[in-house]
């Protein structure tokens, strides 16, 4: 199993609603990215976001790609700091086209309206496997 921990500065918190962060680069030809865990832990700042929506993992991003809700927006809005790990299994069952998600990048996106106001960030750690598809 592979691992990547990236840490969100407030800055790509906020614009998290119009700009996908890529957290795991696309793997290669036939090869596609198979996510087990999440772990995301707010680092609270003095001042608390507001607003924002769901966060979404992408694995290719667009039309027809996977997308996990992992985070609700509650978890960024905290006041003090807050983690939360979603196993493989609490994921549920993922489908798409292999054509969208061969040599297609891990990211995150919020789906909706924009974080406001807070200055504090996020660190995500991924637990994944990276498999050989023919």
């Amino acid at each position: 199993m592979l691992q990547i921990t990236r840490t969100l500065s407030s800055a790509e918190i906020l614009a998290l609603h119009t700009t996908a962060i890529v957290l795991v680069p696309a793997p290669g030809t036939n090869r596609k990215i198979i996510p087990m865990q999440f772990a995301m832990s707010l680092h609270a700042g003095g001042t608390p976001y507001a607003g924002g929506s769901d966060l979404n993992y992408l694995i290719g991003a667009g039309g027809g790609g996977l997308v996990a809700t992992v985070g609700d927006a509650g978890i960024i809005t905290q006041a003090a700091d807050f983690e939360q790990v979603t196993a493989k299994t609490a994921l549920g069952e993922l489908a798409a086209s292999a054509a969208n998600t061969l040599n297609q990048a891990l990211s995150i996106k919020a789906s909706g309206a924009a974080f406001t106001a807070g200055n504090g960030t996020v660190t995500l750690q991924i637990f994944y496997a990276v498999i050989q598809s023919n």
